[in-house]
């Protein structure tokens, strides 16, 4: 047994979900007492609630599910969905609670990027494996689950190297660092290339290749995400909480803002207060 894994897991099941388009996917505040549970979303995206953390998982991203830990998942019905999953008990990673992959407190949202491939192979012999039922399966999955589960580890504590990447360049860290710093400003990507000394033209090649999002898709979510902290500790009003966060006009913010999470910013400040006070 490795010193990283104390003890492997077993898999409880493994199984695909898919919504076609007008057909939303919905799962209500639950939480699951004895084990925990492994998203890999393939196609679409949905938000997610998970311990009162918002979040969007677009394709590609791992979803954690800890064991007694609420949660609960909406995608829109207006664009295809589908996810596979996997059910976890009696994982014990070196230091962490039994059945977590990290500890208390840290997101869980996980991009794969370039191991997505693999990842989506691994899952679909486990939703295999379950499905043909043959003889001595539950050996079989249990041991496909410890290696994915090696996997997601790597992709946790060395992101950098668990695929063979080299480190992110230091350019692009250092726009990414800029527009964290000031997004409640006007940037344009002038002011971004100038910030590190480069071209607009060779800035946006770069941190693409190194994020796969432009500058200005980085900004957004920088914005995006500083906006949903607000909607959710604040009381200012929405037009505020848009000027605060960069944006001169309240009728952009609320459109990059839906895009971004599929509801309004005042949808979304109500389905949080109503979700916190479930719990």
């Amino acid at each position: 047994m490795s010193t990283l894994i104390a003890e492997a897991p077993t898999c409880l099941y493994a199984a695909e979900v898919r919504k076609r388009i007008g057909e939303p996917s919905v799962y209500p505040l639950h939480r699951h007492e004895d084990h925990g549970e492994l998203l890999l979303i393939i196609e679409g995206e949905a938000r997610y609630v998970v311990d009162r953390s918002p979040f969007v998982a677009r394709q590609g991203d791992l979803v954690f599910f800890p064991p007694g830990v609420w949660h609960q998942e909406a995608s829109e019905p207006s664009a295809p969905f589908r996810f596979y999953y996997l059910g976890h008990q009696g994982l014990r990673v070196a230091g962490l609670a039994p059945d977590r992959f990290d500890e208390p407190g840290k997101p869980c949202l996980l991009p794969t990027r370039d191991r997505f491939p693999a990842m989506k192979a691994a899952f679909e012999r486990l939703i295999e494996e379950f499905g043909d039922a043959a003889p001595e399966y539950q050996e079989a999955v249990d041991a496909l689950l410890r290696l994915l589960v090696v996997d997601v580890l790597r992709l946790l504590r060395y992101p950098d190297r668990a695929a063979g990447r080299p480190a992110p360049d230091r350019t692009a860290r250092l726009a990414a660092l800029f527009m964290n710093d000031r997004y409640s400003l006007p940037l344009t990507l002038d002011d971004i290339a100038s910030a590190v000394h480069l071209s607009p033209f060779h800035l946006s090649r770069l941190f693409r290749r190194e994020t796969g999002l432009s500058p200005i898709q980085y900004l957004i979510r920088c914005r995006i995400e500083a906006a949903k902290r607000l909607l959710l500790t604040t009381d200012d009003s929405v037009d505020k909480i848009a000027a605060s966060v960069g944006y001169e006009s309240p009728t952009a913010f609320h459109r990059q803002f839906k895009r971004a999470t599929g509801a309004s910013p005042g949808k979304y400040r109500k389905d949080l207060l109503t979700f916190n006070n479930q719990v």
